[in-house]
């Protein structure tokens, strides 16, 4: 009785030592006063930006942001395929130094979104990006392993050239204890998602 108590017991620890792990949040976001003057009823999600996602990864994170977001009247579309397109080559170029011109000086090109806006026929379009990765390694009986996410995800209408709405967003996915494997980045990305989901600003 004693043995399959014990076994009983041992199977509650592990299943909580999985299930049970801790995460953290936080979000730093603005909305533009050009929101408020702009009716937004579709929105274009382009494929996830991040080095060292696989292709794989995207994908998830794609269907897992998708599958939180609440629809009232503005519809999101899966555009994450739109620069693999042949005859879209141009264009990814020309996004990526968008983007990096946003990231880093908070420039806004208004005439690289009215050509985007003659290929894709909505209002607006979201960028999500994993810009940074942060990992602690755990150490035995004293450190435990963790791996941070900070993302950033911005809007930008295609109608004015502006941008509406930003966040600066972290997601960190811990262990229980020190002898666990370090979560995979996908994991903290995921608490990162989760949660800025209900918090996107048509939501």
């Amino acid at each position: 009785m004693k043995n399959i108590l014990f076994k009983i017991l041992f199977l509650l620890i592990i299943q909580m030592s999985f299930s049970c792990t801790p995460t953290k949040f936080h979000i730093k976001e603005f909305t533009s006063p050009e929101f408020k003057k702009e009716v937004i009823r579709t929105v274009a999600v382009f494929d996830v930006k991040g080095d060292e996602l696989s292709k794989f990864d995207k994908r998830q994170i794609t269907d897992m942001f998708f599958s939180k977001i609440k629809y009232n009247e503005v519809a999101l579309f899966d555009y994450s395929d739109f620069y693999n397109e042949e005859n879209n080559e141009s264009y990814l170029s020309s996004w990526d130094i968008f983007w990096n011109n946003y990231l880093n000086s908070k420039e806004v090109d208004a005439v690289t979104l009215f050509e985007i806006s003659e290929k894709i026929k909505t209002n607006a379009v979201l960028q999500i990006a994993v810009v940074d990765v942060e990992k602690i390694f755990g150490q035995h009986r004293k450190t435990i392993g963790q791996t941070t996410a900070n993302l950033k995800l911005a809007l930008f209408s295609l109608k004015s050239g502006k941008l509406l709405w930003e966040a600066d967003v972290t997601g960190t996915q811990a262990n229980v204890h020190s002898d666990q494997v370090i979560p995979k980045l996908i994991e903290a990305v995921n608490v990162a998602i989760i949660n800025i989901a209900d918090k996107l600003p048509f939501n």
